[in-house]
């Protein structure tokens, strides 16, 4: 099967989508599929070295503006469409990927399967405000072959939108979950004071909406309300724009001690840290579709503490494969974390069960379900070309 991967970003730009997009196309290349990645020019600042991909990578121009001229755009995916012959075409992202592929399918171009990855289908979007985009929105939706919803949130969203219910199929997002649950050697940069299940582990951007500053007002009140209690150290890797101001915040707390900024981790230093956090914090503010740091810490054995944020608490299964308290609360969350702190042997014990769903989620399972859902659309359009 020929497959157009549409997004609309891409490496050398890193987040989840990127590393999601980039993962199903090498695994429909394993699986003997033919991918093409179709997506813009990375920003200012990037360099794109797209021949180190075992795919072939077609760029077009940035959007100029995300409502005027952007049906331009479609001559892109016209002529990438019938270069590669491309049976599907699999958009991450409604608009305007998806909004796009659906105005070709209308003139007689493949199938469309679109994946949202939360931003585009959430409630506040911003775009919402300019007029008639909340209807290329819904347009887009609505003329959808088929629809992947990653998680309980982009579900809720596309439903929003106008979704039909036979339009939706829920597809998480993957994760190898062989590497992590594989132990490794501690790397020797790491910080001695680091020591296995004596730490909490946040891993992702620095910005507002992942609540940070809420984990450190926890840690504060942890220390401050249980006389005696010796609170753990706190890592948190990752980078953003909001370090310096939670740095700031940890000194004002004097939390020095038991906070250490690691910067961006990867590779063997990211495997170690999961594998051996007593906890892995995600005290987000807002919301999330479905991160792939869960995915990551369930294949590494490690449960969740994470804020009751709209589409991460459905993915938690209190007690089973994590706890969830209330978002922007750290009175609640420095007590959960004092009373899961005194019982060890609870965190300990659920590490074979977020293993067992992490394993349901292996990056080839998942593209296989996507590739059954590409068969079925791709059979269903040809049905219905040929009874016309």
């Amino acid at each position: 099967m020929r497959i157009c991967l549409f997004t609309n970003t891409a490496f050398p730009c890193m987040g989840g989508q990127e590393m999601v997009v980039d993962e199903l196309a090498r695994q429909f290349m394993q699986a003997g599929h033919e991918p093409v990645m179709l997506c813009p020019v990375p920003p200012t600042g990037y360099r794109a070295s797209d021949s180190q991909y075992p795919y072939p990578v077609v760029r077009h121009p940035k959007y100029v503006s995300t409502k005027w001229l952007v049906e331009w755009y479609r001559l892109s995916l016209y002529w990438t469409v019938r270069k590669y012959r491309s049976d599907v075409v699999h958009c991450h992202n409604v608009y305007p990927n998806g909004y796009l592929a659906v105005l070709e399918r209308l003139r007689g171009g493949p199938p469309v399967v679109i994946t949202s990855h939360g931003g585009d289908v959430r409630e506040d979007n911003p775009r919402y405000r300019n007029r008639g985009l909340r209807e290329r929105h819904q347009f887009a939706v609505q003329h959808a072959d088929a629809l992947v919803s990653i998680g309980p949130f982009t579900d809720q969203g596309f439903r929003s939108l106008g979704a039909r219910p036979e339009q939706l199929h829920s597809i998480p997002n993957g994760v190898h979950a062989g590497p992590y649950s594989q132990p490794v050697d501690r790397p020797a940069e790491l910080p001695v004071q680091l020591q296995s299940q004596q730490y909490l582990l946040f891993l992702g951007r620095l910005m507002p909406r992942k609540g940070v500053d809420v984990l450190l007002r926890a840690l504060a009140l942890w220390r401050d309300r249980f006389s005696g209690s010796t609170i753990p150290m706190l890592a948190v890797g990752g980078d953003g724009l909001e370090r310096p101001a939670l740095e700031k915040l940890t000194a004002e707390l004097k939390l020095q001690q038991n906070v250490i900024f690691l910067g961006t981790v990867k590779d063997a230093r990211k495997l170690w840290l999961l594998q051996n956090a007593r906890l892995l914090m995600m005290p987000t503010r807002e919301w999330e579709a479905f991160p792939m740091v869960l995915l990551e810490g369930f294949a590494a054995g490690c449960p969740v503490v994470a804020s009751d944020a709209p589409g991460l608490k459905e993915l938690i299964t209190p007690g089973k494969t994590g706890w969830v308290v209330p978002r922007e609360n750290p009175e609640a969350l420095a007590e959960k974390l004092h009373q899961l702190w005194q019982q060890p042997a609870l965190t300990r014990g659920i590490s074979s069960t977020v293993q067992a769903f992490a394993q349901q989620c292996d990056w080839p399972v998942i593209a296989c379900r996507h590739l059954e859902l590409f068969e079925s659309v791709v059979k269903s359009s040809q049905s219905l070309r040929l009874a016309s």
